[in-house]
């Protein structure tokens, strides 16, 4: 997958990103057995952790992985889960190879809500 270089690329992939997340509203997990919604919190960890603002590298990175997110959660290879007792947050990471990559989405539940999209990201595999 190759990240577009030209900065004024950034707000078209953007926008695009935006639209096509927008439109994706939920998914069914069968690894989860629930249904993963896609929410304003999902899109904005695309953009930033936490206050701190990603790079336009990292953040175009990622809205090219979007359209990877429902394969993933419908066919995670595996999944892993995670818990804090202190915040009360469950995080789930299911990851699929595709093309020489691990393609990770993490879904994320605060206290007894809903599971929603939490991040994508991708690593090379050796």
């Amino acid at each position: 997958m190759e990240i577009p270089a030209p900065e004024d690329d950034y707000e078209k992939a953007k926008r695009r990103a935006k639209v096509f997340y927008k439109s994706i509203q939920r998914i069914w997990c069968p690894g989860l057995k629930d249904y993963i919604v896609f929410t304003k919190t999902g899109f904005r960890h695309l953009l930033g952790k936490g206050r701190k603002p990603r790079s336009k590298k990292d953040q175009l990175r990622r809205f090219l992985l979007i359209p990877f997110v429902e394969d993933a959660l419908t066919h995670a290879s595996q999944i892993i889960h995670r818990e804090n007792i202190e915040t009360k947050m469950q995080f789930w990471a299911l990851s699929i190879k595709r093309d020489g990559e691990m393609i990770t989405v993490v879904v994320r539940a605060v206290g007894d809500g809903r599971k929603h999209f939490f991040s994508v990201y991708n690593q090379k595999i050796a």
